[in-house]
């Protein structure tokens, strides 16, 4: 996802889940909402497991219980080497 800047391009309330690997997630700001913490509630800006070659750059977040949570799939190794 590749946009203009990140002062032209806000998600509100947006959130990314990755599986896989070449993701990439360009300029913009993602404004979560949150004003409270809900650690059961997926409230985080990026979630899950993000592989090789993925990018995430020039992305500002507010707002969110996290800004990366990265996870590891069970059984298999981890994927986020070289985010």
């Amino acid at each position: 996802m590749v946009r203009a800047d990140m002062w032209y391009t806000v998600l509100n309330g947006a959130k990314f889940y990755g599986h896989g690997g070449k993701i990439g997630v360009y300029d913009l700001l993602i404004e979560g909402g949150i004003n409270v913490r809900d650690d059961e509630a997926f409230t985080n800006a990026f979630h899950g497991a993000f592989g090789q070659c993925s990018v995430i750059q020039n992305v500002w977040i507010e707002h969110t219980k996290a800004g990366l949570w990265l996870t590891q799939p069970i059984g298999e190794k981890a994927r986020t080497n070289g985010l």
